[in-house]
This record gives C-alpha cells, structure tokens and sequence, in this order.
C-alpha cells in the first residue's frame, strides 16, 4: 500500500503535462482541491515527473510504466500502482475535438472522481458547495491497486436539470455524466 497522506503532511505531487486536455488539468484541480480538504494536505500540480506522483492522463510516465490508453474503451479509466506511483488514465478527447461519435471522452477526469469516492470517501449529493460530503482524515493510504472502470452507456445525460449552470455542469461531471456517443433530439 502507498501511504499518500500522513498526519496531514504529504511528499506526493500531482503531476499533469503542460498540454494535456481541460478535462484532464481540471481533473488536477479537482484533485489536489478534494485531497487538501480531506487530509489537510495540498499536493502542488507539477508538470514534470516525481518519484512520488499521482500521475494523471496519458503521458510519457505512464508509457515508460509500460501503460497504456490505446486499447481503452471511450470514457474509461484505469487506477494502478505501481513502483511508488498512482497512475489514474483514460482516453480523454482535446478541446475542440471529438470522438468518432460526435461526443467527448473523459476518461482520466472520470477516474480522478472514482478515484475520490474510493479511496477518500467523498460524496457529490447535490450540485454546489453544500452538496459535497467530505471526510476529514488523517492519514490517506491507497492499497495496491489495478482498477478499470467503463460506462455501459456511451450517452449518459440527464435532461432539464438547469445544465447551463456551471455548478450543475460540474455536478454532472462529477457523476461521471458524459457522452461519446453524440445523441441529439427534440420534440
């Protein structure tokens, strides 16, 4: 097991590239934000690689870890350890581009939230501040770990619940809500 976090202190960086996507720097955010809160601790995003790291997305770390996102399904993710580090990945599309099927994938942003509700124990109940279910720990340890994750849905959405908002848009994100697979109606 790694232990992450101890008595509030931690050695761990978050370690990102310059050029990943928005879902995956967003996902960083989130990330170092949930773990500061619950632990006390607040792990620096860098863009380099550490020995100690929660190595987010498809970078030449993960790669040189002999993984991989190519044979992944949309959306997915996948959570190991290996060797000291945390390696959470999916396929995740750039911005302003999208997947054969019209939609977008966000697979390490979707690991990063599965990732929270596991090992941290936090809870995203209703969109805003007060929605949140945080646990205050002590110390965080992550057991050796080989986890992957895919949406049985390629279009998970929930309709008429005030989108547009950016609060509810980032609630949605956190329920993992997405769409690979661009479905588009009207009455």
């Amino acid at each position: 097991p790694l232990t992450l976090v101890r008595e509030g202190r931690s050695d761990y960086v978050i370690y990102v590239e310059a050029g990943a996507p928005g879902s995956v720097k967003q996902a960083a955010t989130e990330l170092q934000d949930y773990l500061a809160q619950a632990t006390g601790a607040k792990l620096p995003v860098v863009n380099t690689p550490q020995a100690a790291m929660l190595a987010l997305g498809d970078t030449p770390a993960l790669q040189a870890a002999g993984l991989s996102t190519k044979a992944m399904a949309l959306e997915s993710f996948r959570v190991v350890t290996r060797d000291g580090v945390v390696y959470i990945f999916g396929p995740d599309t750039a911005e302003g581009q999208s997947t054969p099927g019209g939609g977008t994938s966000a697979g390490t942003r979707n690991g990063v939230y599965s990732f929270l509700e596991r090992f941290v124990g936090v809870r995203w109940l209703m969109p805003g501040p007060h929605g949140d279910y945080v646990p205050r720990l002590t110390s965080l340890t992550v057991p050796d770990t080989d986890w992957q994750e895919a949406p049985a849905f390629l279009n998970r959405r929930l309709p008429y619940i005030q989108e547009k908002r950016a609060d509810v848009r980032l609630w949605a994100a956190r329920q993992k809500l997405g769409l690979s697979l661009g479905l588009y109606h009207s009455h």
